[in-house]
């Protein structure tokens, strides 16, 4: 066990050479950031952190998986480092006087904790409920929370513009549908609605892109505005050879 409570700011470095270290107190100190070094110390199972000025918890602390007791209040946390789920055999945390508002998701990983302190932070309203109710209850709305996203891996295409302009066509485009039965469709009325699967780049997700395909007679055009107010993406088909209309 190394306790530590001289005011210190800075953190010595060598601290990351204690590999048999199981015990690390830098509670009321004046800590602004955590050394990395602290990630070597494979055996430790206790670190209290309370009472400095820490604004976040970093990444790296998802490496310390022999951690089984985490005190890391009125630190000025507003939020933790999605790698917290990995600490797999913690039993008592404490985060309660923070500035915190949501769990990460990675949370409800954390299937040893016993003891779940979370008090005097600005939660938003669900999760506040969930947490009075108790840590199972907070790791229910958590899963909930996860499946709700995993759903909204959508988004609404909405395609409108003027008749017989090629809406329909475009949309058979980017879903990849042979052109023989996409240059013979006849043109739409009131809606069709088709989903197109695209990839991001970045993650490797999934998403699936809703197309909505107006028609273009007059008729419809009020129906268009009701139908985009969620999260969508808008495109204005035309035709040069009619001119065009602003759209705004």
């Amino acid at each position: 066990m190394l306790p530590w409570r001289e005011q210190i700011e800075i953190h010595p470095r060598w601290i990351g050479n204690l590999a048999e270290l199981t015990e690390l107190r830098l509670n009321e100190n004046l800590l602004t950031e955590l050394p990395e070094t602290i990630v070597n110390l494979n055996r430790l199972r206790m670190l209290t952190l309370y009472g400095n000025r820490l604004s976040f918890l970093p990444e790296w602390i998802g490496k310390l998986t022999s951690l089984e007791e985490l005190y890391a209040s009125n630190l000025g946390l507003e939020s933790l480092p999605t790698t917290i789920g990995n600490l797999t055999k913690l039993r008592e945390f404490t985060l309660h006087q923070n500035r915190i508002r949501e769990l990460p998701l990675s949370f409800g990983k954390l299937e040893s904790l016993r003891e779940f302190l979370f008090s005097d932070n600005p939660l938003n309203p669900e999760l506040a409920a969930a947490y009075k109710e108790g840590l199972d209850a907070v790791k229910r709305y958590l899963r909930a929370k996860a499946e709700v996203q995993v759903v909204l891996n959508e988004a609404k295409l909405i395609l409108i513009g003027e008749g017989e302009v090629g809406k329909s066509c475009l949309l058979g485009a980017l879903r990849g549908d042979p052109w023989e039965k996409v240059a013979g469709l006849p043109s739409t009325h009131g809606i069709e609605i088709k989903p197109v699967k695209v990839t991001d780049s970045a993650t490797g997700t999934e998403i699936t892109l809703n197309g909505w395909d107006f028609g273009g007679q007059r008729v419809y055009r009020p129906r268009t505005s009701c139908s985009s107010a969620h999260r969508r993406s808008i495109w204005w088909c035309g035709n040069r050879e009619r001119g065009h209309r602003r759209v705004r």
